[in-house]
């Protein structure tokens, strides 16, 4: 019932129809609604908003048009802090056109394909830390806003699985990251204290990478189904 408002995009790479087809294919099989890219209806929280992982226009390059769309289909590409760059301000554009059914305080939140293991209790709580809210001050009698903070949850192999940001969070907050590096986590949490944002840290993940790391989350969910509980459960 929490999310049941919660905007979802689910943004693809490479950034062609045949990925976007991939994608349609897999929700359909799950039964989960989902407004295609080339669809123009109302934008609503009710199914996936499918996009590709880069808008087409966009390139931190000087370079020709075809920079641009190497971004998007490339997916060895180092670029990823462009690429959720982008994400954010496309997803605060979709934000922008339902102000109405939205709030001015929104959080937009960040999920890794490769984190399966994320539970939703952390999902609400990230959404809920980033966002700005109203707190009594009892010492002068009057509501007061609190600006939302980021909150990343850190994963095995020093990347991270969730990370969460104000709507207002610059987009800067994803320059000089060491992507594929164990210094991921730690170089996005310098970047975010670097642009003013503050950062609490969340529940440790397990990244899927190698073929070794499926046979270890088979042993983790065979251990979840005998004693009936999330390892990944949050006990604050």
């Amino acid at each position: 019932p929490e999310l049941e408002r919660t905007l979802k995009v689910l943004m693809y790479a490479p950034g062609t129809k045949d990925s976007e087809s991939l994608m349609i294919s897999i929700l359909q099989s799950l039964d989960i609604s989902y407004l295609s890219s080339a669809v123009n209806s109302e934008m609503d929280a009710r199914g996936w908003h499918l996009l590709p992982m880069i808008s087409p226009t966009h390139s931190k390059s000087t370079d020709t048009h075809q920079s641009s769309v190497n971004n998007a289909t490339d997916l060895t590409s180092s670029s990823l802090g462009d690429k959720l760059a982008d994400a954010l301000e496309r997803t605060r554009t979709l934000l922008a056109n339902k102000r109405e059914k939205y709030n001015n305080n929104e959080s937009v939140l960040f999920l890794g394909m490769d984190s399966p293991e994320i539970p939703i209790e952390e999902v609400i709580h990230g959404l809920q830390i980033s966002s700005s809210r109203q707190s009594s001050s009892q010492q002068h009698d009057k509501l007061e806003v609190i600006n939302g903070k980021a909150h990343l949850c850190p994963a095995n192999d020093g990347g991270y699985g969730l990370l969460s940001v104000p709507i207002h969070a610059p987009c800067s907050i994803f320059s000089g990251v060491r992507w594929s590096n164990h210094l991921t986590a730690v170089s996005q949490l310098k970047a975010i204290t670097d642009a003013g944002v503050s950062v609490s840290l969340g529940k440790f993940m397990f990244d899927i990478d190698e073929p070794e790391d499926v046979h270890l989350l088979a042993e983790r969910l065979t251990a979840m189904k005998e004693t009936k509980c999330d390892p990944c459960e949050r006990n604050d």
